[in-house]
């Protein structure tokens, strides 16, 4: 039975993605080689423009469709040779649909592809993968694998799903400054290996895997700690321009090691070192990857050096968080910018920061506009970068209140890298926003599962469960949370929210002024003001409450956080003015204006429906009731 397809001088080789021309072979890009296969199967029959979104362009995938299928024509026509004004083999209807003109000899027997709309796609697809009901999964022929053909109905079973983990690779070098070349490879590897096929291969997030930073614990408790498969680990030695990077990857079962290998290469290669373990580890683990994921890795890029040893820095200086590592990881990724004005990663860790230093550390409306500059730059320069699109959908949700912007990004950051726990986490946060509680727990839990040794993931979890008015749960997670790092401000702050919230004030309070003590930021002494208020501790409310406004001269403190302690001490026109500020600041927390216990005793005034409709949040959430 043929699985290619010859028109004219040409022949369509299915398996290897490749169009061929007397000798000469052409690799297609996913879309134009799919679109033509279809093309071909229909020969002389018009397949309509909606007929090839179905396929194409499954209906949870967020794309320009217009954009995506013009483009994907006029690469095919360029391949071909073909003129839309004079087609031999490619005739457009306007805005109807194609029509494959040529004479087809052979290709794939038509009673082998069922009639109908394809089967959708699994949801956390990397790619859209191309199915044809009941006959054949063309998108493993795509790949190069084998074909295997079914009855009608029937499909064979999807291998299992495996975890691997990359634990951080070992600065060899005889210089501790450059700690953060390691860093940064594990960081990479991590985000390379995330993006491959999520229903085959899900991968542990950097934050648990850095908790083996240094540590010489045997590979089955690893495993046993991260629920992991497979393991990869090595070491990075820099001696330099040079670098020399070892890696091995374990299956953890029976310790065998399947695949090992050293490079030593010049500073500029290290992406394609990258690539090169990455496809060394889909081949040991027997990944199917599609076309366009092939040829990315294939397709090694040189980097400019000091650009990238300066986004490194940017990376290791944003983990360690706080507003001086912040600002000083924003420098390194702006002066690898001036490097290199075309590094999209560079412009993606600048929008981050920038994310992240909005009104904990920056007025939302100075913080914000930077980071959207930022992250639609480096969408510009790689369409492919998950992170980019999360910053971009954190910007539409605190601060354009794009909510339905936001989900399209956060959805795309994920079907890009399905093993982002960051993306997941906002993702709840997004739901949570609107109330839809079960569906936020239900995300926020898939980000934990992949980041089990995260202290922020338990964190993230504590908010969403407070949202929706579950105080024990919350106590839980932060029992957690706290045993991972006991010095966790944010996790010991949201403890005593929730024992205020139920009532039992002297724990509410121990917790508050603890996580006070250990953050002076104004966010954590705003949550001791509404301790002190929900407690009846008046005076002690008002006297922090001063001393923030008399700081917010100075820096920024945001309004919103101030509303819910004047709210609590009964003082509503007070509340009522803060809240009217952090409209006006654009505040990030304005988000949680339908959801937020701590505003309850406001929700009966009318002022309070007058501000969730100038959020946007009044049709949304009220639809979001009606599920």
């Amino acid at each position: 039975m043929a699985f290619d397809f010859r028109f004219g001088a040409f022949q369509l080789d299915l398996r290897a993605g490749e169009l061929r021309r007397k000798g000469l072979r052409v690799k297609l890009p996913e879309q134009p080689l799919q679109l033509l296969a279809i093309l071909l199967q229909h020969p002389g029959e018009v397949v309509t423009r909606e007929e090839l979104r179905g396929r194409l362009w499954p209906g949870d995938t967020f794309v320009d469709f217009d954009h995506g299928l013009n483009n994907a024509v006029n690469r095919l026509r360029e391949a071909l040779g073909d003129r839309v004004d004079t087609p031999i083999f490619i005739e457009t209807l306007p805005r109807h649909g194609y029509r494959f003109i040529a004479p087809v000899e052979s290709g794939v027997p038509r009673d082998a592809v069922a009639p109908g709309p394809p089967a959708p796609p699994p949801r956390n697809l990397t790619r859209r993968r191309w199915l044809f009901g009941g006959g054949a999964v063309l998108a493993s022929l795509i790949a190069g694998a084998a074909l295997t053909w079914t009855r009608p109905g029937r499909r064979q079973p999807p291998a299992p799903r495996v975890m691997l983990a990359v634990l951080p690779f070992e600065n060899l070098s005889n210089d501790s400054a450059l700690e953060y070349v390691g860093d940064g490879l594990t960081e990479e590897m991590i985000t390379q290996l995330g993006g491959l096929q999520p229903e085959q291969l899900g991968v542990i997030a950097r934050t648990s895997s850095m908790h083996y930073k240094g540590t010489r614990k045997r590979l089955d408790e690893v495993a046993r700690e991260l629920g992991v498969d497979y393991v990869l680990e090595g070491s990075v030695r820099r001696s330099g321009s040079r670098l020399r990077i070892s890696a091995q990857l374990i299956q953890v079962r029976d310790q065998t090691h399947l695949w090992a290998e050293s490079f030593e290469r010049d500073v500029s290669d290290v992406v394609d070192v990258e690539s090169q373990v990455t496809q060394a580890i889909a081949r040991e683990i027997q990944l199917a990857l599609p076309p366009w994921q092939q040829a990315r890795l294939r397709g090694g890029r040189r980097v400019n050096t000091e650009a990238h040893q300066l986004y490194l820095k940017g990376v290791y200086l944003a983990n360690k968080g706080g507003e001086q590592g912040l600002e000083l990881a924003l420098g390194q990724f702006q002066q690898a910018i001036a490097k290199d004005p075309r590094f999209a990663l560079a412009q993606a860790g600048k929008a981050v920061c920038y994310t992240r230093l909005s009104s904990f550390y920056m007025p939302p409306r100075e913080a914000m506009p930077h980071a959207k500059e930022a992250a639609l730059k480096a969408l510009e320069l790689d369409e492919g970068l998950s992170e980019a699109h999360t910053a971009l959908a954190l910007v539409k949700l605190f601060y354009d209140w794009d909510r339905t912007g936001a989900e399209e990004e956060l959805k795309r950051a994920i079907a890009l890298n399905p093993s982002s726990a960051e993306a997941l986490a906002w993702y709840g946060y997004y739901l949570a926003s609107l109330g839809r509680h079960e569906e936020a727990l239900a995300k926020t839990r898939r980000a934990q599962a992949l980041d089990p040794l995260s202290a922020v993931r338990h964190a993230d979890l504590q908010w969403v469960l407070l949202l929706a008015r579950r105080y024990d749960e919350v106590l839980e997670e932060g029992r957690k949370a706290l045993e991972l790092e006991p010095h966790f401000a944010l996790a010991r702050s949201n403890t005593g929210l929730a024992y205020a919230l139920k009532g039992e004030f002297p724990r509410a309070l121990a917790e508050l002024e603890r996580s006070a003590r250990m953050d002076d930021s104004p966010v954590m002494a705003l949550a001791l003001a509404y301790g002190y208020a929900v407690s009846g501790k008046t005076r002690e409310a008002a006297r922090l409450l001063a001393e923030m406004k008399t700081l917010s001269h100075r820096r920024y403190v945001c309004s919103f956080e101030m509303a819910t302690a004047h709210a609590t001490l009964g003082e509503t026109d007070r509340a009522f003015e803060w809240l009217r500020r952090a409209l006006g600041e654009r505040s990030d927390c304005m988000v949680w204006l339908k959801a937020e216990p701590m505003l309850d005793s406001l929700r009966s005034d009318p002022r309070f429906s007058a501000l969730l409709r100038e959020v946007g949040l009044w049709d949304m959430v009220d639809r979001a009731a009606r599920r």
